[in-house]
Parts: C-alpha cells; sequence; structure tokens
C-alpha cells in the first residue's frame, strides 16, 4: 500500500507587478524539457539549452548529474526517445525546412550515428519522411520505421539498423495505399490504415500473422464515422480502437478480430474526444486514456496509477501533473507540471518500501515567478448559429474592470488542432502589456467530435471567421476593453485568420500580426501538390477547395483579393525555409500591401521555416511586435 508523502510548500505573499515582463524572459530557451526515464529507470534524457540551441543532455539517476551528448550550434535538437537501455534516437532537421533527420548516440555519447540525413536544399519534391513503427525492445539493435523512400505517397516498412550509419532493409512493401501501419505487441506488423482517394474511403487492413493474407475489416467515407486503431492487446486477438461510429465523440473499444466485431466500451466523455489511450506492456493492458477536456485530463483504469496520481497531485495541487515517462517495471515516474502562469517543471517520483518518494528533476524556465503572471480562463460562447464554442480568456495580471485595456484576439493554427490550457508565453507578453487575450476552437478544432470538426469544411473564409467575430464579441460584453485598441495575431491558420478578419471586418481591430500565414488558398494548394503526398492533398481538396471544383470558392475565401479594405498596420512575419506555407505567401501580400499604400511591417529570416525557433530570432521577433503594437499598449 503506497503511503502519500506530502511536501508543504511555504506561502509566497502577493507582489504587485506592473511592468512588462521583458521580452528575453519570456522567449530565451528554457533550461531543460522533455524528460524521457530509460527503460531501466537509471537515466533520463532531455533537451537543454547550450551555445543558444536545444541539445541533447543525459542524467545519471544515481549521482544527478548531466551529461551533454551533442553540441549543437545551428539548429535544434528534438524529439527523443529511447531506443533501449543505452541507445537514445533523436532528430533534427536543417534550418526549420521538416525535412527531419534520425540519429543514434549512446547514452554516454558513445557511437554518434546518422540514420536517417537532413535534406539541406528546399526542392520541389515531395517531403521524404521516415517515421518510427516499433522500438523492438527485444532488439536493441533495431527498430521499425516506415519510409517513403520507394514510394512517395504510400511509405514501406523497413527494419533499421541503429548501431550503423544509414542501414535499413525493406520488410514489407506497401500493399497499396496504404498511408500509416501498426504492429502488435511481438513486433509484427498486423495493422495498415488505407487512404484511397477515388472512391473517397478509408479502410482498416488486417492480418492474422506475417505469412497470411492481408484482409478488410472495414471501410469507411471520409469525413465520416469511423474507427481507428490504438493498440493491440498481448493476447494478440483484442484491438482496442478509437470508435465515433455510436456517438460524436471518440471513445475507446474494445474490437475482437477474431469475429470482427466492435466488442465492449472502455471509456468515452460526454463533451469530448478521448483517443490518448495508455497501454502498459508491463501490466499487459490498457492502463488509462489521456485527453483535453477545459484542461490536460488522465482518466487511470489502474487502482494503483489512480492512487499515486492523487499523491501527486496532493503533492503538487497547483499544477496539472501529467506522467510522461515510465520504465518498464513502473516503479518511477517522470511528471511534467505546469499551469497557466507557471511553465513546466519535472519531477521524478518513485516506489520505495511502499512510498511515493520525490527527486525534483529541473524547471523548464525556473527564472519566470507564477505570481508575476496572469491567470487564463476556460471560457464558452454561442456563436451566431447556435454552436458553443470554448476557448480561453485572460485578463491584464493588474487588470481593472473601471479602466479599460486592449484586447489580443489569438485564433490558433491547424486548423486541425486546438488550444489547450496552460502557459504560453506569447499570451504573457500580451497581457504584462496591458492587453486581454481571447483565444477560441472554433468549428474546425478538433477534440470536441466529429460534427464540430467537420463544420469548418470548406468554411475557412465564412463560418470559421464568424466564430471569431463572435468571440470578440462576448469579450466586448465581459471586459471593460477599449474599441481602439483591439489587435489580432495568429500564426499559420491563425496567421490566415489575421488577413482575413482584417479584410473582412477592419472596423473592428487597430492592427494585425500576421505569423507565417496563408493569403491565397489556391496558390497554397498548388503548394501542397508540390510538396505532401497525394493522401495529404485530397485532404486538403475536401477540406479547404479543390483547386478546379471550388476555384471561385477558394478566390472567395483568400484575403490576398481584399487587400484595399485594410485600414490599419499589419506586420508580416515568415521564414524563408518554411514547408507549409510557402514564402510565396509573405512576398505576395507584400507586394500587394504597397500596390495599395497600406501600412505593414516586414520580418524574414532566411533560416527559419514554420515559426521561429532560434532562440535569437525569436526574441527579434518580439523585440520588433513591441514596437509595432506601442501605439496601442497602455500600461
Amino acid at each position: 500500500m503506497l503511503r502519500a508523502h506530502i511536501i508543504a510548500f511555504i506561502a509566497i505573499p502577493f507582489l504587485a507587478f506592473s511592468k512588462p515582463i521583458p521580452v528575453e524572459d519570456l522567449f530565451r530557451n528554457s533550461e531543460f524539457v522533455g524528460f524521457q526515464i530509460s527503460p531501466d529507470g537509471t537515466h533520463v534524457a532531455a533537451l537543454g539549452e547550450w551555445e543558444d540551441r536545444y541539445n541533447l543532455f543525459v542524467f545519471n539517476l544515481e549521482t544527478g548529474q548531466p551529461r551533454r551528448l551533442t553540441e549543437m550550434k545551428r539548429n535544434n535538437v528534438g524529439g527523443i526517445v529511447w531506443a533501449s537501455n543505452d541507445r537514445i534516437i533523436y532528430r533534427m532537421d536543417e534550418d526549420g525546412n521538416e525535412t527531419f533527420g534520425m540519429f543514434a548516440i549512446d547514452k554516454d555519447g558513445g557511437n554518434p550515428q546518422i540514420l536517417v540525413p537532413t535534406v539541406q536544399s528546399q526542392s520541389k519534391i515531395k517531403l521524404r519522411i521516415t517515421s518510427i513503427i516499433d522500438l523492438l525492445e527485444d532488439d536493441p539493435d533495431h527498430i521499425l520505421v516506415s519510409s517513403n523512400d520507394k514510394h512517395q505517397d504510400y511509405p514501406d516498412v523497413y527494419l533499421m539498423n541503429i548501431q550503423k550509419e544509414q542501414r535499413k532493409k525493406i520488410v514489407l512493401s506497401n500493399p497499396g495505399k496504404v498511408v500509416g501501419w501498426m504492429t502488435d505487441q511481438e513486433g509484427n506488423v498486423r495493422i495498415g490504415i488505407v487512404s484511397d482517394q477515388a472512391s473517397k474511403t478509408d479502410s482498416i487492413i488486417y492480418r492474422e500473422n506475417e505469412k497470411a493474407d492481408w484482409e478488410k475489416l472495414a471501410t469507411f467515407p471520409k469525413n465520416s464515422p469511423n474507427w481507428l486503431p490504438a493498440a493491440f492487446d498481448h493476447d494478440g486477438k483484442t484491438l482496442y480502437i478509437a470508435s465515433n461510429l455510436t456517438t460524436d465523440k471518440r471513445g475507446i473499444y474494445k474490437y475482437d478480430l477474431e469475429k470482427r466485431e466492435i466488442g465492449s466500451l472502455i471509456f468515452e466523455d460526454d463533451e469530448y474526444d478521448s483517443s490518448g489511450l495508455i497501454y502498459s506492456d508491463y501490466r499487459k493492458a490498457p492502463i488509462g486514456v489521456r485527453y483535453s477536456k477545459e484542461k490536460a485530463t488522465t482518466k487511470w483504469f489502474d487502482e494503483e496509477k489512480e492512487v499515486i496520481q492523487e499523491i501527486i497531485d496532493n503533492t503538487l495541487p497547483d499544477t496539472i501533473n501529467l506522467i510522461n515517462s515510465m520504465p518498464d517495471d513502473e516503479s518511477k515516474f517522470v511528471v511534467a507540471s505546469f499551469s497557466d502562469v507557471q511553465p513546466v517543471f519535472y519531477t521524478l517520483f518513485s516506489i520505495e518500501n511502499g512510498s511515493l518518494q520525490r527527486t525534483p528533476l529541473g524547471f523548464s524556465r525556473k527564472w519566470q515567478k507564477p505570481e508575476t503572471m496572469a491567470n487564463t480562463q476556460p471560457i464558452t460562447y454561442q456563436a451566431r448559429d447556435g454552436l458553443t464554442i470554448h476557448g480561453y480568456f485572460t485578463l491584464p495580471k493588474d487588470y481593472n474592470p473601471k479602466k479599460k485595456c486592449g484586447l489580443i484576439v489569438y485564433p490558433h493554427g491547424g486548423p486541425w488542432a486546438r488550444d489547450n490550457w496552460g502557459f504560453d508565453p506569447s499570451i504573457q507578453f500580451f497581457a504584462s502589456r496591458g492587453f486581454a487575450v481571447l483565444q477560441m476552437n472554433f468549428r474546425c478544432s478538433e477534440g470536441y467530435g466529429l460534427e464540430h470538426l467537420n463544420a469548418g469544411n470548406k468554411k475557412w473564409g465564412e463560418e470559421m471567421q464568424y466564430d471569431v467575430v463572435d468571440g470578440l464579441k462576448w469579450a466586448l460584453e465581459n471586459a471593460n476593453i477599449d474599441e481602439k485598441r483591439v489587435g489580432i495575431y495568429g500564426g499559420s491558420y491563425g496567421g490566415y485568420t489575421v488577413m482575413s478578419q482584417v479584410t473582412q471586418f477592419p472596423e473592428l481591430y487597430s492592427f494585425g500580426i500576421n505569423v507565417v500565414g496563408v493569403v491565397d488558398l489556391y496558390e497554397q494548394i498548388e503548394f501542397y501538390k508540390e510538396r505532401d503526398r497525394d493522401e495529404a492533398v485530397d485532404f486538403y481538396h475536401r477540406t479547404i477547395g479543390h483547386t478546379k471544383e471550388d476555384r471561385e470558392l477558394l478566390e472567395k475565401h483568400s484575403p490576398i483579393n481584399y487587400i484595399e479594405n485594410i485600414d490599419d498596420p499589419i506586420f508580416i512575419i515568415h521564414g524563408v525555409r518554411d514547408p507549409r506555407v510557402s514564402i510565396a505567401q509573405a512576398r505576395m501580400l507584400r507586394a500587394a500591401m504597397k500596390k495599395h499604400g497600406k501600412k505593414h511591417e516586414w520580418l524574414v529570416k532566411t533560416d527559419e521555416g514554420h515559426g521561429f525557433r532560434k532562440e535569437e530570432n525569436r526574441i527579434e521577433e518580439f523585440e520588433k511586435i513591441e514596437k509595432f503594437i506601442k501605439p496601442w499598449t497602455k500600461l
């Protein structure tokens, strides 16, 4: 039986705060992030700051001392995973172009190898992608990967040697239009996800073993209710799936592979999709599900984990506490803790003699004090057609309801994503400069069910924009906002929304900040055709618009065609090596702004892609944003 060892916190007196938080404090690199524990529980790996870049560090848990394994000075290391007790795999790209290479190194820094090289040139060939399918825990020298080296659109499966440079051999050729693979608990590839553009369907194919023929388990029309595989059970006969066939929200079910039918419900939430199944190799069973409600939520099925979570939450009562990593025997837990005012910090909890012991691992941003930050509250409001929109609202730390404050409307990117509750340096930047910040999970945002997701199909320039305007109206009714100091800031699809809002509703805004945003939908989809797989292009045609059948709609929804409507300054920010939104979009917008004599500022970096990742560029970006918004900043 676990006994709770609760550590009391010393109360910190409230500190009045009125000065803006320095840009460098908010946007410099974190000290350490992404702690992952080794399978044997003796070491943790993390990304740490060195020479203004994220590099790979390993901590010996016995000594507590970190060892830096890489010395990257140009690009950031990312995406670390333990392949075995002694070997770590990490990813890295070139200046944000997202042609990620894959690398391996021993925990002591020995035998560094390039498994997949990065691609430096920004050519017009389709992206080459290598992804891990299975770490093959019983084989420390190999992993299974999918790669489109042979077929640009449909990846094959390879056995990759992680001890030697660029060594892999094909073990399964794509039988046709498979876009994703899944292995069973023995490392055998037994599930494939098929995308058929011609028939506009998705299918799940299955085989009983590696010698059996493939057969279809199910076929679904695209954009319709379906189920997706989540994990195999250890019996090899049961599949756990995420399904929305019977309700609008995804739930976790069993699927009987012998009977070829969906079985019992494991978990479901009435309001939110739940698809993040946590499967335990140690318990040989699903032990929980993680999903996003208003705040990140973990539902444990395993009683011991439920008790452990309760002890952790009682120990750290002011934060969301997520168990992010466990060794094979699940005797230790790397916990990531955060809140709206607290940047993430990491703690190791260990089961020792029936008690849960706590060892701090590190703060990502220990120089930032929670008591100086502004709180973020979950909100809901009704769109004009009655659809419920969830979002978040942040008021400045020193907000006085008797005095007007400015407002930043902050639509998220994607749009097939969603905003979550937590610490966001961009929000704290604006809030500490006297602005409230409004975020909204407009229709097409993920996590709220299929109806909410599909409600945005081909509605980029219409209903999805009305959701933003209706949110702005909610903010004006619920806070003392100065309507002459309303700006809009967003990246990617959020940048598209910036330009859609200032061209459709210029009277509502005083300025716009467009980060890597689309302005011409037709040209953007043409760009996708050059870069993305056929399955992805088909998705964009269905959800944004077809370049032939919907040409008129794409032109109608493209802000570039309404630049003359803009009556306030726009800040355009982009990376030359952006693989998602072409730099041509920013150049097109700049030319149109000049043609129509519109006020604008311009920041483009040749060594960045879809958003600025490098510390010096990120700091410069927000120093210039600070100057740009100064006419509307009143503290």
